[in-house]
């Protein structure tokens, strides 16, 4: 994804040191499904997804979002950030929300948390946020100053994920195919997993078939079978808005930070996602979320970066 325009200046984990890696859920599931490796499902790798096809639909169309992140009718405002290290985008998003736009839909993407996510989860749904808060907001930062020294999760982390889902749906009208194909899906994990009251299960006669459907190529869930190369099936297809069928042209889901330092005049980049997978003791793929810093060398990439 980076090339010869940026400099690796640190990252969250070592890709030559992980069994697998890859670029958000679709392609973490083709690496589970062409390893005949068990897959992992958490309520943030779900939300991972849906947030990240929100910001590409702000990112797509920022003036139709513009009232949802900013008060300022026109142009770009400033965050500043005092460090003299990496910008933690935590407390970079905590200074957009006190100029965001609508409080309750930051809060939704922001606040939505699960017991049992994984490292990083909340960092890469804050990066996303960021990447789309970028039509607004320059980022900044300046050494000037004193910086402040298997279905995994319970019914109750779920059941929120859903309400979470349907909290989307009030602001992203775009959304209507894919965000209703993920209410059904989180419906049916809550059917199959957990036997809940009042859900709907689908069209499958049980949860072997559901969770068999998740991921697959072609009309056939195993492989082996004659499927057709990288055509994409399965109900997460329908997480992303695209409805795409080539695996190749699925999002990556690797959001970008772009942001500079006011005294140097050096710019960066951080990117992160649900990028690489651990080995359980069972031969599982537990995926987590990664994340790297870059310096870029180039200001034209960088203006590019930052919808300059």
């Amino acid at each position: 994804m980076f090339g010869s325009d940026f400099k690796q200046l640190r990252a969250s984990f070592d890709a030559a040191a992980v069994p697998v890696t890859h670029a958000g859920f679709i392609r973490y599931l083709h690496a589970c499904w062409a390893a005949e490796r068990g897959a992992v499902l958490r309520p943030d790798m779900v939300w991972h997804t849906l947030v990240n096809e929100v910001a590409s639909a702000v990112l797509a169309d920022p003036a139709a979002y513009r009232d949802l992140f900013t008060k300022a009718a026109t142009g770009k405002t400033e965050i500043v950030i005092v460090t003299r290290d990496d910008l933690d985008v935590g407390e970079l998003v905590a200074a957009m929300r006190t100029q965001i736009g609508d409080p309750a839909f930051a809060a939704l993407l922001c606040d939505t948390r699960f017991a049992s996510e994984a490292p990083g989860a909340h960092t890469a749904t804050l990066l996303a946020f960021a990447e789309a808060g970028t039509p607004y907001f320059d980022y900044i930062t300046t050494r000037c100053g004193i910086p402040s020294v298997d279905v995994v999760g319970s019914r109750d982390e779920w059941v929120a994920l859903l309400a979470a889902v349907r909290g989307l749906q009030r602001y992203v009208p775009s959304g209507g195919k894919w965000l209703g194909a993920a209410v059904r899906a989180v419906d049916a994990i809550l059917h199959w997993a957990f036997a809940e009251p009042d859900t709907d299960g689908g069209d499958y006669a049980d949860a072997a078939a559901f969770f068999a459907d998740t991921f697959h190529y072609g009309a056939n869930p195993m492989c082996g079978s004659g499927h057709e190369p990288r055509l994409v099936c399965g109900w997460a297809r329908g997480l992303y808005a695209c409805w795409e069928e080539d695996l190749d042209r699925f999002p990556s889901h690797v959001r970008q930070m772009p942001y500079k330092d006011r005294d140097t005049g050096r710019m960066y980049v951080q990117a992160g996602g649900l990028a690489y997978s651990e080995a359980t003791a069972d031969g599982a793929f537990e995926p987590g979320y990664g994340f790297v810093t870059y310096e870029v060398m180039d200001k034209g990439t960088f203006k590019r970066l930052a919808k300059e």
